[in-house]
């Protein structure tokens, strides 16, 4: 698929699949376990690998089911909901070490909401991210990347300081000589 274009995707999980029976009385054909997985997490898997970013998934039996299960499977581990330092921690699942990358467009409407957040009667006393949560907030697609298992340390306390050595200890260490 051509990278500049983005592939969107229609999903049909309506069905029952009353040819299954007794397998899909109660559930979806498109829940039927398939090693490990349902049809529909295969689906989207694979639609996820050929570089398809959206897909809409059509309901109709028991879609109460398949809206749980897309609840609990669709990958929204790229997307940023929400960011701030008091979000309640059961919705958290990562942090900020504060590195951004833009394309041309994405910091253009960072800036332009830097520079809205500024101008408000509280904008000196927010932080940048304010401005991001803002963003995702509207439904401006912003996305994170994970950094587990890259070589990073967040250095705050003095507690971060001793591992923080180490890290840089193992660079120079690695650097050639």
């Amino acid at each position: 698929m051509n990278g500049s274009q983005a592939y969107r995707a229609l999903i049909l999980a309506a069905g029952q699949g009353s040819r299954l029976f007794p397998l899909t009385e109660d559930l979806p054909k498109c829940l039927l376990d398939l090693a490990g997985k349902s049809m529909l997490e295969w689906q989207l898997a694979g639609l996820a690998a050929a570089g398809v970013r959206q897909a809409t998934v059509v309901t109709g039996f028991r879609a109460d089911l398949v809206e749980a299960t897309l609840r609990d499977i669709t990958p929204e581990a790229d997307h940023l909901r929400a960011i701030g330092k008091k979000l309640p921690r059961e919705t958290v699942n990562g942090e900020s070490i504060g590195f951004l990358r833009f394309n041309a467009a994405g910091a253009a409407t960072f800036v332009a909401e830097l520079e809205r957040t500024m101008r408000t009667l509280d904008g000196t006393s927010l932080w940048y991210l304010s401005a991001i949560n803002r963003l995702a907030g509207e439904g401006v697609d912003v996305r994170c990347a994970s950094i587990e298992g890259l070589q990073w340390a967040e250095l705050d306390y003095l507690s971060d300081l001793e591992r923080c050595r180490q890290l840089a200890t193992g660079w120079v260490e690695a650097q050639p000589r």
